[in-house]
């Protein structure tokens, strides 16, 4: 980057992006054994995922609780 920051990305053995640090707030993903992202973790919020039967996303919890459906 321009300014000299760095930024990691980190993989897990299914090449899946699990992790995103900048230094400051790294940022966290969790998946599922279909390898649907479940989880996104940074700092002190989370996000989590839900799917339907046909794997498709269903609803996303926010950090505060509240729920999106789809």
């Amino acid at each position: 980057m321009p300014d000299g920051q760095q930024i990691a990305y980190r993989y897990d053995g299914h090449g899946q992006l699990t992790e995103v640090d900048d230094g400051q707030w790294p940022l966290h993903f969790e998946y599922d054994r279909a390898g649907q992202l479940i989880a996104e973790h940074q700092g002190w919020a989370s996000s989590y995922f839900g799917y339907n039967a046909l794997g498709q996303l269903a609803h996303w919890q926010l950090p505060d609780g509240n729920q999106l459906a789809y």
